[in-house]
Order: C-alpha cells, then sequence, then structure tokens
C-alpha cells in the first residue's frame, strides 16, 4: 500500500513539473549507465555474489522479521513509501513516462498503474529472496531472475552506446 501511495504521489508531481523540465539526451543517457551499473551490482547479489551487499538497513528488517511491538507496525509502510528511491531502470522508464505525460493527474496514474502492475512480480521476488518458498526452488529462481536483468542491462547500454556512437547524445 506505501509503494502505491508513494509512488501516485511522485508521480503527481513529476507530472505536475515534467513540463517545465528538460533532459538533454547526454544526461539521460548517462542516467541510464549509471542506473545499468547499479543493477548489475544488484543482479550479481541475486545470484550470489558476496562482496558486497545492498540492503535495507537491520534496524527496519529485524523488528519487521519479528513481527514487533506495535510502535513499530508502521515500519512495512514506510519501507513501501521509500521503495520510490531504490535504483531500478523499469522505475526509472515509469517516471520517465509520467514527467512526459502532460499533467499531474496522468503522471499520477501512470505511477499508480505502476506500482499495481508490478505488485505481483514483486511479491514472488520477495517470497523466494526470503525462503518462503523451498530454497532450492528459491535459489534457482534468484539465480534466473539476475541473469535476465543483466541481459536487460545489456540491452540498454547497447541502445546507449549505439545512441551515442550515432551521434543522437549531442
Amino acid at each position: 500500500i506505501g509503494r502505491i501511495i508513494s509512488y501516485g504521489i511522485f508521480g503527481y508531481i513529476l507530472g505536475y513539473f515534467g513540463g517545465s523540465l528538460q533532459f538533454s539526451p547526454a544526461l539521460s543517457s548517462t542516467l541510464v549507465v549509471l542506473v545499468s551499473i547499479i543493477m548489475v551490482l544488484l543482479a550479481l547479489q541475486m545470484m550470489g555474489a558476496k562482496f558486497f551487499s545492498l540492503s535495507l538497513p537491520k534496524r527496519f528488517t529485524s523488528s519487521i522479521a519479528k513481527g514487533s511491538s506495535s510502535g513499530r507496525k508502521i515500519e512495512p509502510l514506510v519501507i513501501g513509501l521509500l521503495t520510490i528511491f531504490l535504483p531500478c531502470g523499469f522505475t526509472l522508464l515509469a517516471e520517465g513516462i509520467a514527467v512526459l505525460a502532460g499533467g499531474p493527474v496522468r503522471g499520477m496514474l501512470i505511477m499508480a498503474s505502476f506500482a499495481v502492475g508490478t505488485a505481483i512480480p514483486l511479491f514472488f521476488i520477495g517470497a523466494s529472496s526470503a525462503k518462503l518458498i523451498d530454497s532450492k526452488w528459491s535459489d534457482r529462481f534468484l539465480k534466473m531472475a539476475g541473469i535476465l536483468i543483466i541481459f536487460f542491462v545489456i540491452y540498454n547500454l547497447n541502445t546507449q552506446f549505439n545512441l551515442f556512437r550515432n551521434g543522437n547524445l549531442f
């Protein structure tokens, strides 16, 4: 619920300011490359790489896992609200569409629809990473998802480098 609310609010803001913001193609491509690097790191983590770790602070996750006290029951909602800041190519794409939507209500509908539409796949990814499902299946699922993410990163980078090579960035 927090994720849907935050995406809707952020979409409203993006749609509102979208008419006055202008991103150059070079800046957009640079952002895609930076996000792609982060996506590769996340994919490697999903596939079992141990040389780094990107995760939520233990302060949040430990109280949620325990089914915490009444004062902390709001934490899942807060974490859902904060997912708008996660580095994700698909989220950035939805945000870009919201900026170009032509108005705040359209931007809000685009982002809220994106949040609703991605809820089920994200639930399954979360369930597999939390080992709620058979651990052997969970490990395979995470490795396949990591490989798929790397495939999308290669595709995105290939597109950006082709734009750069063809001189379409400047």
